[in-house]
């Protein structure tokens, strides 16, 4: 209405034509940025990012037009009804692109409108948008204050990461939900910790080399774990999977199948069961895993490459066509999901990723190829790890070569999920990554683990313990068992075991490695503060002592101060 001027024959004032348009000029640009900004805060998780806003935007008003693909009544969204289904099954309903325009309008309204909006004119930038998400008058601020906002930023930022918190549909017990509000509904049992490989990136040069015979002492007895797996499972576990060490070299692992099949048929929604074995002794143990109701195999294979199974894995060539025997009859089971599961290391088997990636043509099986990360003293060296973005390039330039189409991203799963997952179009299986080390995935974690001596544990890398075993054979009665288990929850960290990040978790001690550079604002730059690489650019490294304090050049500094302020308090 400023701009008419019905007494000038419509003709709008002077004023227009350079403070006015100056204003519209600013607000489109600003637009752009900020939408540009929404875009790389989406980007590779679209759906989480949505979690983490939705019992906000649900709760508001809804376009009708998307009412249909929300699944709810009307033209907003009441509390109780999202108890009732739970966001996380409404998400999976709602496109991606109505995901992202949810998201997009939401987050933009609240900066457009909020009291920071335009305040630097048209000096405004994409940082001011970051600055904004982080500031107190987004209503979302309590949340970010717990480490929910650093979820957005862990698809781009590295050492900025924290926790992607998200939210589980799962009905759990109280005593299952820690202070982050994950609900625990997946436990992993080890039956034992030893194994019949030697595989280099787990066992130190001197491991042993032991079957396990039938357990006693200090493991866990079949029916010590029968009435752990019935405990849980009264809590609201609801998928269970097998691991070790290696779970086939039990001497009662068949014993151990019938017992869990027991289990099973109780209950009126079977267990989603899984196992994770090396395959050297699966092929023998697939009927007792059929009939138990197990359908979930991951199968451990670092190399496709007979001659160089002796240098990885520590054993004859023979165990190799063993192996792959039982690839081929799993996968040739249509009652069975088979999962690859390929630890990439420099300088071994890196070369074989488009070989992996060509599986997935006429076998309905996921390859993932995994990050090599620290544990239990593994001899773990940052020089021998091939990180996720090189892992993505690599079978993108094998279907290249091959003259076919890039691989597509696809959603995952669920929303605990640690692969990110990509298909060739028209092939069978699917290709997975896993970035333990550059992407950590603590958010969305809803895992408990036993160990194979009867311990809780909260965390693959924490520290503590709580030892059921020793309760059980004190004859301590199962509700006081279930305290111990909520004490275990309401113990864990947000992420790592309460490390800040996986290098820490090097116990050889990584201060004198080479690590890749995790700058935390490359994603907003295009560009490492600290060398001023071009995102795209090879990887470089920096020493480890240096790399929660960024070297920015002074050129840097001075283009964006806003930036080294928050390089600084994210240190």
């Amino acid at each position: 209405m400023m701009c008419y001027n019905p007494g000038n024959g419509g003709i709008p004032p002077e004023f227009y034509e350079t403070y006015v348009k100056q204003i519209q000029e600013t607000i489109v640009e600003n637009a752009r940025r900020e939408f540009r900004a929404i875009w790389m805060v989406a980007l590779l998780r679209p759906r989480i990012v949505v979690l983490l806003l939705i019992r906000f935007v649900l709760q508001r008003a809804v376009p009708p037009v998307m009412v249909q693909h929300l699944g709810v009544e009307g033209t907003g969204m009441k509390s109780g009804t999202m108890s009732e289904e739970g966001d996380g099954r409404i998400l999976q309903r709602v496109p991606s692109n109505y995901v992202e325009a949810i998201v997009g309008a939401w987050v933009a309204s609240r900066f457009v409108s909020g009291a920071q909006r335009y305040s630097q004119g048209v000096d405004a930038s994409e940082v001011s948008f970051f600055f904004f998400l982080q500031s107190g008058s987004v209503c979302i601020c309590r949340l970010i204050c717990t480490d929910v906002l650093a979820g957005i930023y862990n698809a781009r930022f590295g050492l900025a990461c924290g926790v992607r918190k998200v939210a589980s549909t799962t009905t759990v017990d109280p005593s299952l939900v820690d202070t982050f509000g994950r609900r625990h509904s997946y436990l992993r049992v080890s039956l034992t910790d030893r194994c019949n490989l030697k595989c280099r990136y787990c066992m130190p040069e001197d491991g042993e080399e032991v079957f396990t015979p039938t357990p006693g002492g200090k493991v866990l007895t079949a029916q010590e774990l029968k009435r752990l797996l019935r405990l849980f499972v009264r809590l609201g576990v609801r998928k269970v999977r097998l691991t070790g060490g290696e779970p086939t070299t039990r001497g009662d692992f068949a014993q151990i199948m019938q017992d869990i099949g027991e289990l099973n048929a109780c209950l009126d929604e079977p267990l989603s069961l899984g196992i994770t074995t090396n395959g050297v002794r699966l092929k023998k143990f697939l009927p007792q895993m059929r009939a138990a109701g197990l359908r979930n195999v991951n199968l451990s294979l670092d190399t496709l490459q007979a001659a160089k199974f002796p240098f990885l894995a520590g054993k004859p060539l023979d165990w190799h066509a063993r192996i792959m025997d039982s690839m081929r009859a799993v996968a040739e089971e249509p009652f069975f999901n088979l999962k690859l599961n390929c630890v990439l290391l420099k300088g071994a088997n890196e070369d074989e990723v488009g070989a992996f990636v060509d599986l997935t043509e006429s076998l309905p099986v996921e390859v993932r190829f995994l990050e090599f990360m620290p544990f239990d003293g593994n001899a773990w060296s940052a020089n021998r790890l091939v990180p996720q973005a090189d892992m993505i390039e690599s079978v993108q330039n094998h279907l290249a070569s091959r003259g076919l189409p890039a691989a597509s991203r696809l959603p995952p799963d669920s929303l605990h999920d640690v692969a990110r997952l990509w298909q060739v179009p028209g092939w069978v299986g699917r290709i997975g990554v896993i970035s333990s080390m550059t992407d950590a995935f603590c958010g969305g974690c809803n895992r408990l683990r036993i160990t194979a001596n009867g311990e809780l544990r909260n965390c693959l890398f924490g520290e503590q313990g709580w030892n059921l075993l020793q309760e059980m054979r004190r004859g301590v009665p199962d509700d006081e068992i279930i305290g111990t288990i909520a004490e275990a929850v309401q113990r864990k960290h947000a992420k790592l075991g309460g490390k800040r990040d996986m290098f820490e978790l090097n116990e050889r001690g990584a201060k004198d490695e080479l690590l890749v550079c995790l700058c935390p604002y490359r994603g907003v730059f295009r560009m490492c503060l600290g060398c001023f690489h071009e995102e795209g650019g090879a990887e470089h490294a920096i020493p480890s002592s240096s790399r929660s304090v960024f070297a920015v050049p002074s050129q840097v500094v001075g283009l964006y101060p806003q930036a080294w302020e928050m390089a600084e308090c994210m240190r």
